[in-house]
């Protein structure tokens, strides 16, 4: 994996945490846009999302290829989960998730970051090319949030 990459991972919180910051309690509140998170949504669906992608690079490492679905939690779900943490909350756990992700990612051979998931909308995923896609989603909700904060 790209050394930068793996830079990019790993300073992606602090950098969320930072725009966050500048945000009045109102603004993390306020969706960016008609059809998109909220700062502090945003700040949960990373937290979550970690995990998630965490679970699938572990599986990944121990079955074959195993079959994974589409990451789906109902709006409501999503909606309670929020009500319930604050965004620091969620931006404590999106650090601890992604703490656990880097240190898997930092101890993988050569030969297993071919080691895949088959998920059922984007088929073979290997898990350079999930650490890759968190990366990707990082930058867009950051855009997001830079958005948010005038930056």
């Amino acid at each position: 994996m790209n050394p930068y990459a793996l830079e990019g991972l790993k300073r992606s919180p602090s950098l969320i945490r930072r725009l966050t910051s500048k945000l009045s309690e109102s603004q993390l509140k306020e969706p960016t846009a008609p059809d998109r998170f909220s700062p502090h949504e945003v700040a949960a669906h990373l937290a979550l999302w970690e995990a998630e992608a965490l679970t699938r690079m572990r599986l990944a490492l121990k079955n074959d290829c195993p079959e994974v679905h589409d990451w789906a939690h109902s709006d409501d779900e999503f909606a309670e989960v929020c009500a319930k943490h604050t965004t620091a909350d969620f931006l404590d756990l999106f650090e601890l998730n992604r703490e656990k992700t880097l240190a898997l990612l930092s101890n993988i051979k050569s030969d297993e970051w071919g080691a895949c998931v088959r998920h059922e909308l984007n088929g073979n995923m290997t898990i350079h090319d999930m650490a890759g896609m968190q990366l990707g989603h990082d930058v867009y909700h950051i855009d997001q949030i830079a958005e948010a904060a005038g930056v």
